[in-house]
């Protein structure tokens, strides 16, 4: 028994050491983790100083390319006013022009000028005659192919009617009719 407790004091006492040296080392671990806490503490206002100086320059630089943006856009706005006042200034102008112009051709023309403007108005009248009597002559051909159509149909119902007796009846009544009314008109005349 003796043994048993020499060896649970031996062991308790290799126990405490091991406990002192986990403390040391606890105690320099800590150390360590405070150091290494500072230091990131320490970085961490650093980044965020450094991080808010660059948010400051980024937004500085941002205002700047804006105002820069918007001073650009002035400028072209009203350089866009500009050239449109001149742009209708020149359509003004021109419009003008073509009204002095057209009243100098008419007050003093270019015989060269008129006599080919004459020569090319003859030509299309040339022109629009020839397709008009080509119109035409499609047309009279057209007439007479209807006219003998006509006529022929025409004589077919004649010759359909003709064959019925009823219809010789009302032609020869018709007839007789038409050749009192034409002695009527010559005694009247005589």
């Amino acid at each position: 028994m003796m043994r048993a407790l020499e060896q649970a004091r031996d062991h308790v006492a290799a126990l405490d050491g091991d406990k002192g040296a986990l403390e040391r080392e606890v105690h320099i671990l800590n150390g360590i983790a405070e150091e290494a806490q500072g230091k990131l503490d320490e970085a961490n206002r650093e980044w965020e100083g450094r991080f808010r100086r660059m948010a400051e320059e980024a937004a500085e630089g941002m205002a700047r390319v804006l105002r820069e943006a918007q001073r650009l856009s002035r400028e072209s706005t009203a350089k866009r006013e500009r050239l449109l006042a001149r742009l209708g200034k020149r359509d003004a102008e021109i419009e003008w022009l073509r009204g002095v112009w057209s009243t100098l051709l008419v007050s003093h023309p270019d015989e060269a000028v008129c006599g080919e403007a004459s020569r090319d108005e003859l030509r299309a009248a040339r022109r629009e005659r020839h397709l008009m009597s080509l119109q035409n002559e499609e047309l009279r051909q057209e007439c007479d192919c209807l006219v003998a159509s006509v006529g022929s149909l025409t004589l077919k119902l004649a010759l359909s009617n003709w064959r019925r007796k009823g219809y010789r009846r009302q032609l020869e009544a018709d007839l007789k009719r038409v050749d009192a009314e034409v002695e009527r008109e010559e005694e009247e005349m005589a």
